[in-house]
């Protein structure tokens, strides 16, 4: 029974952690885009002034135009998904922590038959972590800029 209690606190000092992780990852994501618009409007400054190649300027703005939305539209998805796991670590630590007050010790236990929804939460959380969420975008970002 104390080992029950003992591993449901570490599960939710798990889930805090994690919930973390989420947050700073969505602040990032939030930086990144925000770095892009800067520089779509020094981009949109720059082409205002006259030039001699006008429609070079013009076809070089388009394709940056495309590849600035494509990488939107990527992070915007990639945003949503941390926000929906982020929802749901929240969820589950709230659910741990409400069960844990409920239930004396000696009835903290989870079933072997059903997995229980805090690890499943991490083994998610991991699992699109180790993803596309961090390398995949910021090498997009990185390769846009060049």
């Amino acid at each position: 029974a104390e080992q029950a209690a003992a591993r449901a606190v570490a599960d939710v000092r798990m889930l805090r952690i994690k919930l973390g992780e989420a947050e700073a990852q969505n602040d990032r994501l939030r930086t990144i885009v925000a770095q892009m618009r800067s520089e779509m409007e020094r981009v949109t400054l720059k082409s205002a002034a006259p030039s001699h190649d006008t429609n070079e300027n013009m076809e070089m703005l388009a394709e940056k135009l495309r590849q600035t939305e494509a990488v939107l539209r990527r992070v915007t998805a990639e945003r949503d998904k941390l926000i929906s796991i982020s929802n749901m670590l929240r969820a589950d630590l709230k659910r741990a922590h409400s069960s844990a007050l409920r239930e004396p010790l000696a009835e903290v236990q989870t079933s072997p038959a059903q997995p229980d929804s805090m690890s499943h939460s991490i083994k998610a959380f991991d699992d699109h972590a180790n993803g596309s969420v961090g390398g995949g975008m910021y090498r997009a970002w990185e390769g846009w800029r060049e």
